[in-house]
């Protein structure tokens, strides 16, 4: 992980960039911030779910879905706040999609315009990929395969507050023939959220 993070630091300080926009609620963009300090020519833009009041600082926040199972964004910077209907789901992918508009912004695109287009992002097939049944039961499918991926799925909000309505069930595999150390990590994982477990033979290869 130290080798990743190097990795993508290294895209902020190998290159001259004229503006950065970087998530804080992560230690790495912090870091980033503070490497930052030392070069006052870069505009920077950070985000986060911090309340605090900082100068180009976007606070941002999730909204329950609507019934076109669209979920409201709310970026907030000072005493402005914009309301943004976009169409992804899980919180990686909100996160990820908050990147992308504010450096649409930065790059001189106003919120409203952005606004427009937004909502007609769609998820990765596969990332989070979620449909509701006749039923109201809502299936969400994710390509997971790891501890740490099963982890960051199954403590996604949007999936807690779904819960909050019945069960969570989870349906995994881990295939054959490959790294049997994980299976009982990613069975741990996903034994402390879902009320119900089915583990599947996904591809016995």
């Amino acid at each position: 992980m130290d080798a990743y993070e190097d990795a993508k630091l290294s895209l902020f300080s190998d290159y001259a960039i004229d503006n950065w926009v970087i998530n804080t609620d992560y230690a790495a963009g912090r870091k980033l911030v503070e490497y930052r300090q030392a070069d006052n020519t870069v505009n920077l833009i950070t985000y986060g779910q911090d309340r605090t009041d900082r100068d180009n600082y976007f606070r941002y926040e999730f909204m329950e879905a609507n019934e076109q199972h669209h979920s409201l964004l709310a970026l907030v910077t000072g005493k402005d706040r914009h309301l943004i209907e976009v169409a992804v789901s899980g919180r990686f992918n909100l996160e990820n999609l908050v990147t992308a508009i504010l450096v649409c912004h930065v790059s001189g695109y106003s919120l409203s315009q952005i606004a427009r287009l937004a909502v007609s992002v769609k998820s990765v097939p596969g990332r989070m990929e979620c449909i509701e049944d006749s039923r109201g039961v809502k299936i969400c499918v994710d390509y997971a395969h790891t501890p740490a991926g099963i982890e960051a799925v199954m403590d996604d909000r949007l999936l807690d507050h779904d819960s909050e309505r019945g069960k969570l069930w989870s349906i995994f595999g881990c295939g054959g023939d490959r790294d049997a150390g994980k299976r009982p990590l990613m069975g741990k994982v996903v034994a402390g959220h879902a009320d119900r477990i089915v583990v599947t033979d996904d591809n016995v290869r």
